[in-house]
């Protein structure tokens, strides 16, 4: 049923445009030179993607009851490092049904040589009747690390219905705690995400199109609170990595306001290069793609 994918693929939304936080910008003079810090930018992507990964890792494992697929291709990685458990706990009219992925106590890399272990939970409240239908769902990390960094994630979805389209409020918070360093930074947000494309093919992932508004806030590497506002809204296909298209303002704190704009490069649905902006003005054009 598409109740299903639309919550764990809202969630890869949601979840996927929280780590852009931490670009940091600098003076910007007379003709409006900025100074961009693009390993920065790079290293929130990489927070994006492992946001993004925990969804992938949650959505197969509820779905299909293993953990074999890479967040955007068709690689298996995972199914020698992940075990999946599911308890169900009947009722009526609704059903909660608890999946569990374990990496186990000791790194397990996968094929793509990251190493995880720990665990992630999944909570789904079904609605049985009249029809088979996720109302609610929370997802958050146990012990959860990834390449030796904690990631400790909460998120709670729930669903509603505008003009016969299939909407969730995502409300979560993901805080990743670096081993080297012992650096952290935190992200709180607040969305909305609406299944634009999709709705009518209830197994089928891969058709899903979203558009996604709201914010948010929280603190960065370096330790400066930030704010961020979706400003037009971001278009996620569900086999892209990035958004196609949509901008988000960013104000952070003793430096100038600046938006990203993913609508940028040459062809940009599914690329990853995005425009820095400030004043209305693109001051650089960066990639923001880790493997």
């Amino acid at each position: 049923m598409k109740t299903i994918k639309t919550a764990f693929n809202l969630c890869l939304i949601a979840l996927i445009l929280i780590s852009l936080t931490k670009c940091k910008n600098k003076t910007i003079d007379e003709d409006v030179v900025l100074d961009i810090d693009t390993e920065i930018i790079k290293f929130d992507a990489d927070v994006e993607v492992t946001v993004a990964e925990i969804i992938n890792i949650a959505d197969q494992a509820e779905i299909y009851g293993t953990v074999t697929k890479k967040t955007f291709d068709e690689n298996d990685i995972l199914e020698e490092c992940a075990t999946v458990h599911k308890d169900t706990i009947l009722g009526y009219p609704n059903t909660t049904i608890i999946t569990t992925i374990d990496f186990g106590q000791s790194n397990c890399q996968g094929q793509d040589n990251r190493k995880r272990r720990g665990k992630i939970k999944v909570t789904s409240v079904v609605q049985l009747s009249p029809s088979f239908d996720v109302i609610s769902r929370e997802i958050e990390s146990d012990g959860y690390h990834l390449q030796e960094n904690e990631i400790k994630i909460m998120m709670s979805l729930q669903k509603g219905t505008v003009d016969s389209i299939i909407e969730f409020s995502v409300d979560g918070n993901v805080k990743i705690i670096y081993n080297t360093s012992q650096d952290s930074c935190e992200h709180t947000f607040s969305r909305t995400s609406s299944l634009i494309k999709g709705s009518d093919t209830r197994f089928d992932l891969t058709d899903d199109v979203w558009e996604i508004g709201g914010s948010t806030s929280g603190y960065r590497k370096d330790g400066k609170n930030y704010e961020s506002e979706i400003t037009e809204a971001l278009v996620k296909k569900y086999y892209c990595r990035v958004f196609d298209m949509g901008k988000i303002v960013f104000s952070i704190e003793g430096e100038n306001d600046y938006e990203i704009d993913f609508g940028a490069g040459e062809n940009a649905s599914c690329n990853s290069t995005v425009d820095i902006n400030v004043n209305g003005e693109t001051v650089e054009q960066i990639d923001i793609n880790i493997e």
